[in-house]
């Protein structure tokens, strides 16, 4: 049996920024990663930065919610 809980250490940055623009909600522990990788050497494909930068954009529009979960 595959446990269905994923920790945010084991999903990968594709399977999370996918899961934030999804949802539309970002929890503080999402907002701890998005603020690592965003200020990271980690090496992200073209695609996650345009996604990242769309995370980003779409906070300050207020079009993603910040939960406490």
């Amino acid at each position: 049996m595959v446990n269905s809980s994923v920790s945010s250490h084991s999903i990968s940055a594709q399977q999370r920024i996918e899961h934030i623009l999804r949802s539309g909600r970002i929890t503080a522990s999402d907002r701890y990663w998005l603020h690592q990788v965003s200020t990271s050497d980690s090496m992200l494909s073209d695609s996650e930065i345009a996604q990242l930068r769309s995370i980003h954009d779409r906070l300050r529009m207020g079009l993603i919610h910040v939960i406490d979960a």
